[in-house]
């Protein structure tokens, strides 16, 4: 099994020592950098190599060789080493983001959320492809104002009072913008309904459910399912003025902040690897 982590993930870690004291299988735990201190051969799927890339070094151990049973990305992007121009650095990461995608994807029928474009941990809506989500199966949002310019925005139009700001891309979590209590200026920038502060962490792992509201369970399972995410977080809230209960994320990494959610998954890792031990491994 390998998990592909950033380096202050805990709880990839945590993952790691609890499936190594279990010894159902072997666990390989690698960060971000990995790939850009080994070498590695890929053949990507778009097609074959000619004989001059075929030069590659093997590198000593064959750690990200391996034939694997299962694959837990948690890293939005694979990184490389540091250059001398920022110019470098850029075209650099680029590249080991296309590679990380192209290397996940060769192997997607062992890799427990399948990547994509934008994240290779998964699928990961912003907030507006998090409503029309909801919206499909059943479940409710927060109510959101997002405008290019906040300057020109009518304020009995506002969701709430708080005005927070984005910048290049809407953000993928309602909790996810920093509050911004300066004035308007003609930037973009989101209003959203008042929310009490607490918050709910559902965990879903394939057709298992840890900690979800029971009456809300089947829609939590179709909203994974429909965002692709095998193994994900939803972040329920309540809001301020009104009854029920909103979804405010959807996340392809867990927190794992309770007993119960690392159990689940370690649990559903060993089941895949049995699942896959004895077929064809990547």
């Amino acid at each position: 099994m390998l998990l592909l982590a950033q380096r202050d993930d805990v709880g990839a870690m945590a993952i790691a020592a609890l499936l190594r004291q279990r010894t159902v299988c072997e666990v390989t735990l690698a960060d971000e950098f990995a790939f850009s201190r080994d070498a590695v051969f890929h053949a990507p799927e778009s097609g074959r190599v000619g004989p001059a890339e075929r030069a590659v070094s093997r590198h000593a151990g064959g750690r990200l060789e391996r034939p694997y049973d299962v694959i837990l990305c948690r890293t939005p992007t694979l990184r490389p080493r540091r250059f001398g121009r920022p110019a470098d650095d850029e075209y650099a990461a680029v590249e080991m983001h296309a590679f990380g995608l192209s290397w996940l994807w060769s192997r997607r029928d062992i890799v427990v959320n399948p990547p994509t474009p934008a994240c290779l941990s998964g699928s990961a809506p912003d907030l507006l492809g998090v409503a029309r989500a909801c919206a499909a199966v059943g479940l409710a949002t927060p109510a959101v104002l997002l405008a290019t310019d906040a300057a020109r925005v009518d304020r009995a139009r506002l969701a709430g009072p708080t005005r927070r700001p984005w910048v290049g891309v809407v953000p993928g979590d309602y909790d996810a913008a920093p509050v911004d209590g300066g004035p308007p200026l003609a930037a973009p920038a989101l209003w959203i309904e008042e929310l009490l502060p607490e918050r709910r962490r559902v965990l879903v792992c394939r057709d298992r459910l840890v900690d979800a509201p029971p009456a809300l369970a089947d829609r939590l399972r179709q909203l994974a399912e429909a965002v692709g995410l095998p193994l994900a977080e939803i972040r329920l809230a309540r809001p301020a003025d009104r009854e029920g209960v909103v979804v405010v994320g959807i996340s392809p990494v867990p927190a794992l902040q309770s007993a119960a959610h690392l159990r689940a998954v370690a649990t559903d890792l060993e089941l895949r690897a049995s699942a896959h031990r004895g077929r064809a491994v990547a």
